[in-house]
């Protein structure tokens, strides 16, 4: 009895081995057929170092995208500390403002006159500079003659006859998180202003 019934035990395992077993749907749909944006950016970036002091709160960085477009960034070391470390990693590189290579030569010509007139004026004169640059995208056109931008980064200066005043400022607008990040740079002092223009300078004969 046991040889015969054996073999039709097995079959009967088998077939319910095979009933359970599902085959699971995927729904896809292809897209392929819809035209799409693509957007790829390769930038190289190089940090612009002076042979004396190092030490400040911010730097001048060279940076081409995809080998063909060239300009300057001015970024803020990481926390806004001065160190004397200035290797790529030491700014925040995602808060760096950025200035074209023919808006960075009209800034390092005023700072050449900023540093010239320094010691030159007398007390009844005066000297004023301002410097801005922002996104043309943040640019708003009031009217045939008026426009209102908030620049990525300011320069203000002027010496009087109380002396010299200026500083840098820097400003990031996160637009996922909604919220922006102001940093100013003291530009009190004849020295601040020659660092700033040498770092400058450097980033511009950088592409020559």
């Amino acid at each position: 009895m046991i040889k015969k019934l054996f073999p039709v035990l097995l079959v009967t395992t088998a077939a319910i081995l095979l009933t359970a077993c599902s085959t699971t749907q995927f729904n896809y749909s292809s897209s392929a057929h819809i035209p799409h944006y693509t957007s790829s950016t390769e930038t190289i970036m190089n940090v612009m170092l002076t042979d004396g002091n190092n030490s400040r709160s911010y730097g001048v960085l060279t940076a081409t995208d995809n080998q063909e477009i060239d300009y300057l960034l001015i970024a803020p070391k990481t926390g806004g500390q001065r160190s004397s470390r200035s290797q790529i990693t030491d700014f925040n590189i995602n808060e760096a403002t950025y200035i074209d290579l023919e808006a960075a030569e009209e800034f390092q010509e005023a700072l050449t006159r900023i540093v010239g007139e320094w010691d030159k004026l007398r007390q009844e004169d005066g000297f004023f500079y301002e410097f801005g640059s922002a996104p043309e995208i943040n640019v708003t056109q009031l009217d045939e003659q008026n426009i209102q931008f908030i620049p990525s980064v300011r320069f203000y200066f002027n010496i009087t006859d109380e002396g010299a005043t200026g500083e840098m400022i820097l400003e990031y607008h996160n637009s996922r998180s909604d919220y922006t990040t102001i940093r100013t740079v003291e530009m009190n002092r004849k020295n601040n202003v020659e660092e700033l223009l040498e770092l400058i300078t450097m980033g511009v004969e950088y592409f020559d």
